[in-house]
């Protein structure tokens, strides 16, 4: 079993993990994902994704997806979609409350 959280922030993500094993021999032995930002190391990636042509597979997230944009031409981005801080579209300005 392992227990994952999962912060998707609007501007940044990030995620960590602990299987039940290594929960029982060490509390705090957590697995926490690390980004290469090209300056330094951090806990956290853009919240960016990278869209095929296609429009239906992803093919990269974060600091990797803006790399991999900037460094297509320009009639290649156009091929593609890239979403950056999208968080906020994903929901509907209705809120229910049960």
């Amino acid at each position: 079993m392992v227990v994952a959280a999962i912060d998707f922030g609007t501007h940044g993500s990030g995620f960590a993990l602990c299987s039940k094993a290594d929960y029982i021999k060490d509390r705090n032995k957590i697995f926490a994902q690390t980004w290469n930002s090209g300056t330094r190391m951090t806990d956290k990636a853009p919240t960016t994704v990278l869209i095929d042509p296609n429009g239906k597979d992803s093919i990269s997230f974060g600091y990797e997806a803006e790399r991999e944009y900037l460094d297509m031409e320009p009639e290649e981005q156009r091929k593609h979609y890239l979403f950056r801080q999208f968080k906020m579209k994903l929901f509907n300005n209705a809120v229910s409350i049960i």
